[in-house]
């Protein structure tokens, strides 16, 4: 069998080697990337309450926060039953807040005149896992 010559062998051990590497790397499970902002759709956020405002006709508050992650000022809805807090429980006196919040949704409605009107917000405060106050 003269068409089995050492460098014939060779390149097919090489061919072997390439096409077993490729099913074994295509086989091989995927890593899964975790993180807390997938599993719950909540964004993060942390930081110092600037101010706290009662939304007269809408019975929640908007919360002004200057956010460390984003470097600018978040307005965020606490709705009682929907948003959880810890801690202190207070966002009215908390110096700082930690927790999560969904964006859209939650509108603060506050009477001006005889009338109210709507003032927007970055999102409302989330419950998994909540607002931490201090």
């Amino acid at each position: 069998m003269k068409f089995l010559t050492n460098k014939y062998l060779r390149s097919l051990a090489v061919l072997g080697s390439a096409v077993l590497g490729s099913l074994i790397l295509l086989a091989a499970p995927k890593p899964s990337s975790c993180n807390a902002q997938a599993a719950s759709s909540e964004i993060p956020y942390g930081g110092q309450r600037v101010y706290t405002m009662t939304c007269t006709c809408s019975g929640n508050a908007l919360v002004y926060i200057y956010d460390y992650r984003t470097k600018s000022i978040i307005e965020l809805i606490y709705q009682e039953g929907a948003s959880i807090l810890y801690r202190n429980f207070n966002i009215y006196g908390a110096t700082y807040l930690l927790g999560t919040y969904r964006t859209g949704g939650g509108t603060c409605k506050i009477y001006v005149g005889e009338d109210c009107v709507d003032l927007n917000s970055t999102g409302t405060m989330g419950s998994a896992p909540g607002t931490g106050t201090s």
